[in-house]
């Protein structure tokens, strides 16, 4: 059966730890600690409907340039943003525009929606949640009114930031059209 890679790869380590685990066929044990690998292989969901375009397409050279971290854009099409992953929130700023979450494996992320959007002081943004709770993948964040912010003249374009890139070894961005909540915006493994 062919299967694209992504989806080949997953059933071939499943079926490498599931079936086999750290024991050869032969009996022998593997050198890989098969647990670990699959321990460090995760990926983020996107928090809403639109195309993921890369960082350095953005008009905020903080973003841009990479200065809060590294990860990939969002330019939403709806105003529902959802968590991308389980974990904590750790941070939602004054202007209710940005939110900051710890993943359940320790990386740091910040979502901030739009660009410059902290002028408008909260107005356009109705928060679901608060620091300190517990989110789940796909759980409602905040609905924003995205037409309020184009009217005001802000961009809407969302960066999703890993702050802590040094506890990666790899991060992979999809590029195009995603649903939030339901595919994969960044692809990424932990350092050992």
């Amino acid at each position: 059966m062919i299967y694209p890679d992504d989806r080949r790869d997953f059933l071939l380590s499943s079926y490498d730890f599931c079936v086999m685990g750290n024991t050869m066929p032969n009996g022998s044990q593997r050198k890989d600690d098969s647990m670990s690998i699959m321990k460090r292989k995760r990926e983020l969901i996107a928090p809403a409907d639109g195309m993921a375009v890369p960082l350095d397409t953005l008009p905020d050279p903080a973003f841009a340039q990479g200065m809060l971290g590294d990860g990939v854009a969002l330019d939403p099409t709806d105003g529902q943003f959802v968590s991308p992953c389980n974990g904590t929130v750790v941070g939602v700023a004054d202007a209710l525009h940005a939110y900051n979450l710890l993943t359940d494996d320790g990386l740091e992320l910040l979502l901030h929606i739009g660009i410059d959007t902290v002028e408008l002081k909260g107005e356009g943004f109705f928060p679901k949640v608060k620091e300190g709770d517990r989110v789940q993948t796909g759980d409602l964040l905040v609905r924003v009114d995205l037409a309020l912010i184009r009217e005001r003249g802000y961009s809407t374009l969302t960066p999703l930031i890993v702050t802590n890139p040094e506890l990666l070894s790899s991060l992979a961005r999809e590029r195009g059209s995603v649903r939030g909540g339901t595919d994969r915006i960044l692809r990424y493994e932990m350092r050992k």
